[in-house]
Order: C-alpha cells, then sequence, then structure tokens
C-alpha cells in the first residue's frame, strides 16, 4: 500500500475523480475528490480531432453516454455537447466531459481556496524528431 511521506497514512487516490459518486472524469467528480480530500485524483487523457486534450477514459463516449463516436475523430466543440451525466443521476445532467485546460485547472478547494494549475490554451503540434545513429567501432 502506498503511503504520504512521513507518515503511516495511506495514500487516497481519487479514480476519475469520485467516479462512484459522480459521472467520472467530469468537474464535478474531481471537485467531489478534493472535498472529500483525496491527496491526488487520476484522469485519463485523449486528443481530439482538432488536437486538444480533453478528460476521457475510453476513446469513445458510448459507455458514459448515447454518442457511439471516437473522441479522435470529434472536434472539442462536439464532445463539450456531449451530456454524459444523465447515465449516473438527473442531478448530473448536461455534464460533460471538460478539456485538460479546465480540469482540474479550475476547483473550490477547502470551503472557497481556489486551486490554479497553469495551463497552456494551445494546440499540440506533432513534433518531427531525427534520430541520430551511433556508429558501431
Amino acid at each position: 500500500m502506498a503511503r504520504l511521506v512521513g507518515t503511516k497514512n495511506p495514500l487516497v487516490i481519487a479514480h476519475r475523480g469520485v467516479s462512484s459518486e459522480a459521472p467520472e472524469n467530469t468537474l464535478a467528480a474531481y471537485s467531489l475528490a478534493w472535498k472529500l480530500k483525496s491527496d491526488a485524483i487520476e484522469i485519463d487523457i485523449r486528443r481530439t480531432k482538432d488536437s486538444f486534450f480533453v478528460c476521457s477514459h475510453d476513446n469513445n463516449l458510448n459507455r458514459v453516454s448515447l454518442n457511439k463516436k471516437s473522441i479522435s475523430a470529434m472536434l472539442l466543440s462536439e464532445i463539450t455537447e456531449v451530456d454524459i451525466g444523465s447515465r449516473k443521476s438527473k442531478k448530473y445532467k448536461d455534464e460533460m466531459n471538460s478539456p485538460l485546460e479546465d480540469s482540474p485547472t479550475q476547483m473550490d478547494l477547502d470551503g472557497g481556496r481556489r486551486k490554479t494549475l497553469k495551463t497552456r490554451k494551445r494546440k499540440i503540434k506533432k513534433r518531427k524528431t531525427k534520430r541520430k545513429r551511433v556508429k558501431k567501432k
């Protein structure tokens, strides 16, 4: 069992947020994880057709919504329109997979204190890399 450094306390990592209570990989699930004093949140990341990153475990949204399209074939604007909360509960209607730049970058922590992580709001370009050959002696 993993432990917090210098303590006997177990390390508590919220899997996809608190996915047992709220729709996985959503701001609702992440916020609940912090409210329950989790030490960390595990998230899954996928790239969209227009090269943005969104939080989703599967390559499609079929398991959490009625949408069967692949995330890599969808634009960010399409993904943010998909309701993934209704399958979990009516109170999560209109909850959606959020772009990485939103999750979990802005969250309410400890009754009002805000935690902000810096992220870049730009598309990720594929880099071409050249491999160096090592000559054998």
